[in-house]
């Protein structure tokens, strides 16, 4: 078959960073400005009118640089207004997806770029799209709502061709993905299309109270502070109030006012307004907004899921940001949303002391099941903490597995030395099994104790890292390991074996390959000397997106985190493979989270045993590795 790229440039009076790409394809509004496509290697078209498709769909595969966009303005617009062919799912390829699965930048400015190819993104261009895809402010000389210069659609129109140019060449650089990951790929993209029923109701009125909430919240203000403020937004001006009533505070984050508030004896008045502003910042307001925005007239929610969001292969969230939900503090979440339907802020209040709290532990439960359905829910246990395990070929842990043992209360009974152990005991050991599994420090593992509000002395953090590091030596020796072979792999170039994954360098990359058969990838891999604990020591490095300044630049690594690398895509292996397999039987996935999947399926059919069946049936690449399951069926999403 011939491959077809294309491109399309469009407008619309709705922000598809808001709204998703599937609600702005389908808004009234949006239009198509043009599109670029060409055939293979031939020479780039470009068409401005939409009477017919230039091309045969039957014998090309279509391809795209983040082609769901394409996908849905093709079958929205072209299909629906201009009468253009349907084109079948399985005949879409995503240049973005193949950047992403070789841990490169997502976006086409970025990957060209990475891959210093010879044709780059227009910058110019990018600007007059940025110009003429929004719409622009009336005047009394240009009443009009768009800009109409025929210069800047020159300009857009030789940037849509070349955007067509750098996708082509992405194509031919980039290793395609995998017949597996193809077909996991067309499943995103059917379970982004599905999407997930969402209380329409129950949104408007969380945002009813949160609105009349805020207005209290702000009235109170202005009082305390005698008409000095009138809301807490005003950093800098807030920050000199509460200096005028003796306080000095160094900034106003969070964790600042968290601290201040817990440790520091304060006035009334500035306690009250730093709970205020601790209760006002609570993101659950965005996320209402952003449900209010993308939910289509159907009450559905689609294009939640964004494929290969990390460079481990696992799905990352969009918009209402479903992988980020806070876990909340109410217990009857169903109780809370109909107090919530009252629009009555004093019973809310009188109910909940933490109101904002209360609303926001609301988020997840306005994810429900459409009528006559309902949601089957079911999450992995403890599945890196197991696979790192297997990985490490540590059977005496596996078989505390497969025995039932509470390895959290295991754990603990080695760091403090006795049988008899407490819930909070427990919690350390629980933690320090999750977070040591890959080389953490005990200073790290202090910080990491005290986010979950785990207070701990230095001298526990030391005991917790070295009582996991003795009890799994086989995990300690694996980081090791791994880290030899990726190096020794990198310098020269032959294939190596570590464990039940190997490292190859294949051109430009260096690949891990996981059991599954799919490769990690570390772009441009280098062995440097650097000095550690005042020796010398061989370090692998390697050109990635810096997960704190964003950019595209050489980074270092070691075995602890290559050995999480490759934990975390081998669990996210065995999600994938399971939602193929539930899917296949009828349980229609809608949503993923972590190590989480949830399907939307018809009243009377199936069962969440049977789901938790088919999600922990072991693909024949890992034997052996005990992989468990709980689940629920029910009407709303809960933790």
């Amino acid at each position: 078959m011939n491959i077809v790229y294309l491109d399309f440039e469009t407008r619309s009076d709705i922000d598809i960073k808001k709204s998703g790409a599937w609600m702005y394809s389908i808004h009234p509004g949006t239009t198509i400005l043009c599109m670029a496509y060409a055939i293979d290697d031939e020479p780039v078209e470009l068409i401005t009118t939409f009477e017919k498709c230039p091309f045969d769909i039957a014998d090309n595969i279509l391809t795209a640089h983040n082609a769901s966009f394409e996908f849905y303005i093709w079958h929205s617009i072209l299909v629906r207004q201009f009468n253009w062919p349907e084109v079948p799912l399985r005949q879409w390829r995503c240049t973005a997806t193949m950047a992403a699965s070789h841990s490169l930048p997502r976006s086409l400015e970025d990957v060209s770029i990475a891959l210093e190819l010879d044709i780059q993104k227009d910058v110019e261009g990018k600007r007059t799209m940025l110009k003429l895809s929004k719409p622009r402010r009336p005047s009394k000389t240009n009443p009009s709502t768009w800009h109409t210069k025929q210069e800047d659609y020159n300009i857009l129109y030789e940037y849509c061709k070349q955007d067509v140019e750098v996708e082509r060449l992405i194509y031919k650089t980039l290793k395609p993905l995998n017949n597996k990951e193809q077909e996991i790929w067309f499943l995103d993209q059917e379970i982004n299309m599905r999407g997930v029923q969402i209380d329409v109701h129950g949104v408007e009125d969380a945002l009813f109270m949160i609105e009349k909430y805020k207005n209290e919240c702000e009235n109170e203000v202005t009082i305390l502070t005698d008409n000095y403020l009138h809301n807490v937004n005003q950093r800098h001006r807030t920050m000199d109030w509460i200096k005028s009533q003796g306080v000095d505070m160094p900034n106003m984050t969070q964790s600042t006012v968290s601290h201040t508030l817990t440790n520091c004896k304060l006035p009334d008045n500035v306690r009250r307004l730093l709970e205020i502003r601790q209760q006002l910042s609570k993101t659950s307001t965005a996320k209402y907004q952003a449900l209010n925005i993308a939910t289509d007239i159907n009450g559905r929610l689609r294009d939640l899921l964004l494929y290969h969001a990390a460079s481990t292969g696992r799905w990352g969230g969009r918009m209402f940001q479903p992988q980020n939900l806070p876990r909340g503090n109410v217990k009857n979440v169903d109780e809370c949303i109909e107090i919530l339907s009252t629009r009555d802020i004093h019973t809310l209040k009188r109910r909940y002391s933490d109101v904002m709290g209360a609303i926001s532990s609301c988020l997840r439960g306005m994810i429900i099941a459409k009528k006559g359905h309902n949601l089957i829910v079911a999450d992995y246990s403890s599945i890196e903490s197991r696979i790192v395990l297997w990985l490490a070929n540590d059977e005496a842990a596996l078989k505390k597995y497969r025995n039932k043992v509470d390895l959290y209360v295991d754990m603990a009974m080695h760091i403090y030395k006795k049988n008899d152990i407490s819930e909070n005991e427990r919690h350390l050991g629980k933690t320090t099994i999750l977070g040591c599994s890959y080389g953490m420090g005990y200073k790290k593992f202090k910080e990491t104790c005290k986010s979950q509000g785990l207070e701990i002395s230095d001298e526990t953090a030391e005991l917790a890292v070295w009582a996991y590091r003795q009890t799994y030596k086989l995990v300690r020796q694996m980081w090791y390991n791994q880290e030899k072979a990726a190096i020794k792999a990198t310098k020269s170039k032959k294939l190596i074996s570590c464990g039940i994954v190997k490292w190859g360098v294949v051109g430009e990359f260096l690949y891990c390959r996981l059991p599954s058969g799919r490769c990690l990838a570390y772009h441009k891999p280098e062995v440097v000397e650097v000095k550690k604990f005042n020796e010398a020591k061989e370090q692998l490095t390697y050109l990635g997106t810096n997960s704190i300044t964003s950019k595209y630049e050489r980074q270092g690594t070691w075995g602890g985190k290559l050995v999480e690398n490759i934990t975390q895509a081998v669990a996210r292996d065995v999600l994938a493979e399971a939602m193929i397999r539930c899917e296949k039987a009828g349980y229609k996935i809608v949503l993923s989270v972590h190590d989480e999947l949830v399907a939307e399926v018809p009243v009377g059919f199936g069962s969440s045993e049977g789901f938790i069946d088919l999600m922990t049936v072991l693909p024949s690449w890992a034997e052996g590795c005990p992989i468990e399951a709980e689940g629920w069926r029910g009407m709303r999403y809960r933790k």
